[in-house]
């Protein structure tokens, strides 16, 4: 899980007691996970960006390269029709990349926010997606859009609440 307020989110999601090993850059996904128990923990290491909340320096993306996941959640700070998704750090971009690369299946976490925002570092585009996740309250055209553009979409569950999604039925993580 790729740091994020949305990806910290999820943890109370993820299913317990079945093998599942969360692998993150983030401090606070970190503790989250090691709070909530039930499922092992890798946390990825290296110089800790505060401002992005975890490693995303060159030791990180070190050990991504050589880390083989079944399924990720990457974030994105901006999303953007004909551009893709992107980062406002170049580090973060790259490691995001990496991350993408070592993937089976990759999940892309977006709240409705993201679709206003601009950010100047390249991440990937919807075929680097399995699935991006939005918040119901997406707006249809924009939906459309993005589906015509080539993204899965996924609207998270009732309320807006975007970690509402089920993380082990819609993406196998429980099979």
């Amino acid at each position: 899980m790729d740091c994020g307020s949305t990806n910290l989110a999820m943890v109370d999601f993820l299913p317990k007691d079945i093998g599942v090993i969360v692998a993150t850059n983030s401090v606070d996904i970190s503790a989250a996970v090691a709070k909530r128990g039930g499922m092992g923990l890798i946390t990825i290491g290296g110089s800790v960006d505060l401002a992005i909340g975890g490693a995303v320096d060159a030791t990180a993306v070190a050990v991504i390269r050589e880390t083989n996941f079944d399924l990720a959640f990457v974030g994105g700070c901006a999303i953007a029709i004909g551009f893709g998704i992107a980062a406002n750090d170049h580090a973060d971009a790259t490691f995001k990349k990496m991350v993408i690369k070592q993937s089976r299946r990759c999940a892309l976490l977006a709240l409705t926010e993201k679709f206003s925002e601009e950010a100047p570092y390249r991440v990937g585009g919807p075929s680097d997606f399995d699935c991006l996740v939005v918040e119901a309250n997406l707006d249809n055209e924009l939906a459309r859009e993005l589906e015509t553009e080539g993204y899965s979409l996924m609207r998270a569950g009732e309320g807006s609440d975007l970690a509402a999604v089920d993380v082990g039925h819609n993406f196998g993580a429980a099979e």
